[in-house]
């Protein structure tokens, strides 16, 4: 198979993939993404490479598109010239299509995880260079599932991409009714919940969450089918932009010290300390139903790129 600018892509078995991570170990898992597993992995020539398989592993109900599509939308989209040559989209070796049954890709790509304070910066400033891209197309792309399990960090920490089940505009063009999405939880903006109208703007609300994460070091709890039949959790320990309402509220009641969601052990450069204002106004609560005199507005990609330009330079 040919991508469309004439990339060959490898057709592999499904045996090749469990070749590849030794029968989908536990010991080289990475994380369950929307609609799937990712896997560190090595081929027989010794390319550390990273393994994605689709499947209903995980909370999240499939609607409408199955996961063939998904696969075949994923390879149309980053095999498109206008994409190929951008860091922060995963390169693909290779895909299974082996049955119904047996789907995966193969990514160019070797993850890492440990990251400075200055590390997390430039990763928020990539990701949202490749926000503002996509966003700049007509019609727009939208990702509408962002979500840190879907993001990997390569060897020069920059954030590559590497999901794309529920991507629309571009190539796709507006093709929103075509799928009930199941947002990932804790990124779910809620002018999407009340409206059903995904924009720009919730993928900027996504982005916000994903830059609280990497300034406060806080992880949403991962809701799982247990904890959702038998133990009900709170929005603060499931959303992270809920916390740090909450957090910042209380924060802010104390006079004498500036209220700081930064964590504690990367406040080594209060040139950083704005970035969690940033965040804020990019999770900041809309009217659903109307923005009112302007003031409920969230940032374009295109400010937070300049915002975090004049930070990281």
């Amino acid at each position: 198979m040919e991508s469309s600018n004439g990339v060959s892509l490898e057709k592999f078995t499904w045996k090749d993939l469990e070749m590849f991570t030794n029968n989908f170990s536990e010991k080289i898992f990475i994380d369950v993404t929307q609609y799937g597993k990712v896997y560190h992995g090595t081929t027989p020539q010794g390319q550390g490479v990273t393994v994605k398989i689709w499947g209903n592993f995980g909370f999240y109900p499939h609607f409408g598109v199955k996961n063939d599509v998904r696969l075949q939308q994923e390879l149309r989209f980053l095999g498109h010239s206008s994409m190929q040559n951008n860091p922060c989209l995963v390169k693909l070796i290779g895909y299974c299509i082996d049955g119904d049954d047996h789907l995966g890709v193969v990514y160019n790509i070797k993850s890492r995880d440990a990251f400075t304070w200055t590390d997390r910066m430039g990763v928020a400033l990539k990701f949202a260079c490749l926000l503002e891209t996509l966003h700049s197309d007509d019609p727009p792309y939208l990702v509408r599932n962002i979500d840190a399990a879907h993001i990997l960090l390569d060897q020069d920490f920059v954030p590559v991409l590497f999901d794309f089940s529920l991507l629309t505009g571009g190539i796709f063009g507006d093709c929103q009714t075509m799928d009930f999405p199941s947002m990932p939880v804790g990124y779910v903006d809620g002018v999407y919940s009340y409206t059903g109208h995904y924009a720009k703007r919730s993928d900027v609300f996504a982005f916000g969450v994903v830059l609280l994460m990497l300034i406060t070091k806080r992880v949403g709890a991962r809701v799982t089918k247990k904890k959702r039949d038998n133990m009900p959790m709170d929005m603060a320990e499931r959303c992270v932009y809920v916390w740090a309402e909450i957090e910042y509220k209380r924060l802010s009641k104390m006079i004498w010290t500036k209220p700081s969601l930064v964590h504690k052990s990367l406040k080594v450069d209060t040139c950083f300390e704005s970035q969690h204002g940033l965040a804020m106004r990019c999770v900041k609560r809309l009217d659903p139903f109307g923005e009112l005199d302007g003031q409920g507005k969230r940032p374009s990609m295109t400010e937070v790129v300049r915002s975090l330009q004049s930070i990281c330079m």
